[in-house]
């Protein structure tokens, strides 16, 4: 069967949704405590898997490098976790090259939505700088009405110093990373070394914060950030334990 969002729509209706980040916050975060929860994962979250004895129910993977880079990895994930629901863009399956899967749904990008998913008004979804913003209208379309957020540092100060020092001429999009381990995210290893990757757009990833967070909150939708430290401010702070003790 083919998975599609109007199929997803409205299943997890009124639940709480983790999204996890890939900061290296991470490391100081007790991802035990989301075993029994419904975690949205995305990008190179498979790394977390070693350290780890759950899996997470939901997982996004959108930019064509990231994508490129973990083709092999991803391809295994979503054979190896078929209770786990992948979320993948129409326009990168040739990149990811799939065999049909129960598993997976292909969506697509508004060419016109100026706004982001709610799964209340707005029902497109909307290109975004970042992943964790694509997962949070998914997770809203399905049904979601509370969302705590953990690993969303949003510090990128290495990745975007080695970007400033390596893009030049038609690779303007891109850059190789060469800067050792990488302290941007939760793996010293989580980009591969001389692999193109796209230029962190975090200015823009701020604004599309700001924006989803007004949005969530004039529909309903509460919205906490549990991550530990980091420079995300758009969203009211909350403790991940309490948070989770709570139900809220």
């Amino acid at each position: 069967m083919t998975l599609s969002i109007e199929h997803l729509a409205h299943r997890h209706e009124g639940q709480r949704a983790i999204i996890l980040g890939n900061g290296p916050s991470l490391n100081h975060t007790p991802l035990h405590l989301l075993a029994d929860e419904q975690v949205w994962a995305s990008n190179r979250a498979y790394l977390l898997f070693d350290r780890i004895d759950w899996r997470p129910s939901h997982y996004v993977a959108i930019d064509p490098f990231v994508i490129a880079n973990s083709r092999s990895q991803l391809s295994t994930c979503v054979a190896e976790l078929p209770e786990t629901t992948f979320f993948f863009p129409e326009d990168v399956s040739e990149l990811l090259k799939l065999e049909s899967a129960d598993n997976v749904c292909w969506f697509s990008f508004s060419h016109s939505a100026a706004q982001f998913a709610d799964g209340r008004q707005r029902f497109e979804i909307a290109r975004a700088a970042t992943v964790t913003v694509v997962s949070m209208q998914l997770a809203a379309l399905l049904g979601f009405s509370t969302f705590v957020l953990t690993g969303c540092d949003m510090n990128y100060q290495h990745t975007v110093a080695s970007a400033s020092a390596g893009v030049s001429g038609a690779k303007a999009d891109r850059f190789a990373f060469k800067g050792g381990a990488d302290a941007d995210h939760f793996h010293p290893d989580y980009l591969d070394r001389d692999a193109d990757w796209a230029i962190p757009e975090v200015a823009k990833m701020f604004l599309d914060f700001q924006q989803i967070a007004r949005q969530f909150e004039a529909s309903g939708i509460d919205v906490g950030n549990a991550t530990v430290g980091g420079r995300l401010e758009c969203f009211r702070r909350v403790d991940l334990a309490t948070a989770l003790a709570k139900g809220t």
